[in-house]
C-alpha cells in the first residue's frame, strides 16, 4: 500500500469522524423561540456557541475538501506525463477515492454552513422574541400578577 493511499485513508476517516460526531451543532442544539409570545426567557437559546463550532468545522472540511482537489490535481498532472508502453491499454486516471473523498468533503461543508446559518437565524429569532415585550405599547414583560388585595 502506498503512502498515498494511507493519507487518502487517514483522511477520509478523520473527515467520517467530524462528520458522524459533530454534524452540525447548531441544527442539533439550537432552541428557535415558539411562535406564541415566551413566558420566560429560557424558552429558547440565544448562544452563538453552536454557530462558531459550525463555522470552525466548515473551514477545517473546505480545507479538506482543497486537499483532495489538489492531490487529484497533482495525480492528474502526474498520470498525463508518464510514458507507458503501446502494447499497455489501461488507461491512467486520478484514483477515485480521491474524487469521492473530495466530494463528501464538500457534502460536509455545505451542511456545516447551512447548519450554521440555521442556528444563527434561530439566536436572532430568540433575541427578537425576548425583546418583544420590551417595545412600547405592550405590557411589562414578565409582570407578576397583580395582588388580590387592594395597594394602598
Amino acid at each position: 500500500m502506498s503512502l498515498c493511499a494511507l493519507v487518502q485513508a487517514n483522511l477520509l476517516v478523520r473527515l467520517a469522524g467530524f462528520a458522524i460526531a459533530l454534524g452540525g451543532c447548531s441544527a442539533l442544539s439550537s432552541r428557535p423561540p415558539s411562535r406564541r409570545p415566551l413566558l420566560y426567557p429560557e424558552e429558547c437559546s440565544d448562544s452563538r456557541w453552536p454557530v462558531v463550532g459550525d463555522v470552525y468545522l466548515a473551514v477545517n472540511t473546505g480545507s479538506v475538501a482543497l486537499l483532495f482537489a489538489t492531490a487529484a490535481g497533482i495525480e492528474y498532472a502526474h498520470n498525463t506525463t508518464t510514458v507507458v508502453p503501446s502494447w499497455d491499454q489501461h488507461r491512467l486516471s486520478v484514483d477515485k477515492g480521491l474524487l469521492i473523498g473530495g466530494a463528501l468533503s464538500v457534502a460536509a461543508t455545505v451542511a456545516l454552513i447551512r447548519s450554521a446559518r440555521y442556528g444563527l437565524e434561530s439566536a436572532r429569532a430568540c433575541d427578537d422574541a425576548r425583546l418583544e415585550p420590551f417595545r412600547p405599547g405592550l405590557s411589562p414583560p414578565f409582570s407578576q400578577p397583580s395582588p388580590p388585595w387592594p395597594s394602598r
